[in-house]
């Protein structure tokens, strides 16, 4: 018996991109009756619509919660397959991401989490922040092997294992994803990097779509840090790397100009004071970016 699938999807203020996500779904290589997608508006204003051409295999659930954890877990609970796949609404799945994702969870032993790649495609005329963005990346072959968890944006896990490890937590508005891979890892679940199962997504082109990513990064590792689960290592919040390491990559990158390098650069060093300001505020008692 070929598994049902269940895509979970949310979306917040973005109609251009669960439409042409769904687009993308509307045509996998998936059986069309094994598989089914589950749009969760996060209380978007508008209201997202869900275009007629899509309903015989997408739904829409509305969860008033804010945050994507809170939207994965409504999409969870409507959920009738026996596999659970998510992504985002900025992503564009290949024609053959619920095969290889259902293949790779198929391959590996039954307590295999998949993550799979998520693509970065430049523009043209990139700009500076989508240079940096492009260089940064979602790091998605780094974050399975050394920290040991996979974005939300291409993760694919059985419901079985899902009600094993339990739902995401609700109370972050960003790396949530995170500290779910490492409950899972508590509960002898291991992540397993899957490079065959994409999605595409287009980095960030302005300035102030970058500075509202970066504080929302910066409020989910200040929010983790305050809970203080005994799951989350304390490295595992820390960036990558450190702002000279950080400084010394970018300069030496084989595909970046000597003038891209200090444009880049600059941007990695706008964010990072926008972080540690972000964390400050935080520290205050305001609320956290959701967006």
């Amino acid at each position: 018996m070929i598994s049902k699938v269940s895509v979970i999807i949310p979306v917040y203020n973005d109609q251009t991109g669960i439409d042409a996500c769904l687009m993308a779904l509307a045509v996998q290589t998936y059986p069309a009756d094994r598989y089914e997608v589950i749009v969760v508006d996060n209380a978007s204003n508008p209201p997202i619509q869900l275009d007629p051409a899509f309903s015989s295999f997408a739904s829409l659930v509305v969860c008033p919660t804010p945050g994507s954890y809170a939207a994965r877990n409504a999409g969870i609970a409507a959920a009738r397959g026996e596999v659970l796949a998510f992504t985002d609404a900025d992503c564009l799945p290949d024609r053959g991401w619920i095969s290889a994702g259902v293949a790779a969870l198929v391959r590996e032993e039954e307590r295999c989490i998949i993550g799979g790649e998520v693509v970065l495609s430049l523009s043209e005329k990139p700009t500076a922040i989508e240079c940096y963005q492009y260089l940064v990346g979602f790091m998605q072959r780094e974050n399975i092997e050394d920290r040991g968890f996979s974005v939300t944006a291409n993760l694919f896990a059985t419901k079985a294992q899902v009600v094993a490890i339990g739902l995401f937590n609700e109370k972050l508005l960003s790396g949530g994803d995170l500290e779910w891979c490492w409950r899972a890892a508590k509960a002898g679940f291991l992540v397993q990097y899957a490079p065959d199962v994409i999605v595409h997504t287009a980095p960030r082109t302005s300035l102030v779509s970058a500075i509202r990513q970066a504080r929302r990064v910066a409020g989910g590792r200040y929010a983790l840090r305050c809970m203080e689960l005994e799951h989350i290592p304390s490295l595992g919040l820390k960036p990558h790397r450190s702002m000279v390491s950080a400084a010394k990559w970018i300069l030496s990158h084989p595909k970046l100009t000597i003038w891209n390098c200090a444009k880049v650069l600059a941007v990695a060093s706008l964010l990072k004071i926008v972080q540690v300001l972000e964390t400050l505020r935080l520290s205050y008692g305001v609320r956290p970016e959701r967006r």
